[in-house]
């Protein structure tokens, strides 16, 4: 399967990612698709549940869903792609950007992921 026409590459991708907090990476998945990825440790399980609920309302917000993962009891990662396109969009960087603006403080552990 090929590249939509107007999926980005790597550099374009690239770019888009200066404009959002650095912590969101640029990732490939196995079928070599770019997705935006952000790691984070939150303090508790409940915590996790909690910054899911405000990613969801602001997705929801902006009808753009992201992948959601949780994995253990605290190590979450949000992934951004628009599916339609089967991959990076001007939009998953706009939403990232909204994801940025959440309050997470008093949800995120201080011992955060390595980049």
């Amino acid at each position: 399967m090929g590249l939509h026409p107007m999926v980005m590459d790597m550099q374009t991708a690239e770019k888009y990612r200066e404009q959002v907090d650095p912590r969101w990476q640029i990732v490939e998945d196995s079928e070599k698709r770019l997705r935006l990825r952000r790691v984070m440790r939150t303090k508790n399980f409940t915590k996790a549940l909690e910054l899911f609920q405000r990613v969801g309302q602001v997705a929801e917000a902006e009808g753009h869903h992201p992948d959601l993962h949780l994995e253990g009891w605290n190590n979450v990662s949000i992934e951004l792609w628009t599916h339609a396109r089967n991959g990076l969009s001007e939009n998953d960087f706009i939403v990232a950007a909204k994801f940025d603006d959440i309050d997470m403080a008093n949800l995120l552990s201080k011992k955060q992921p390595e980049l």
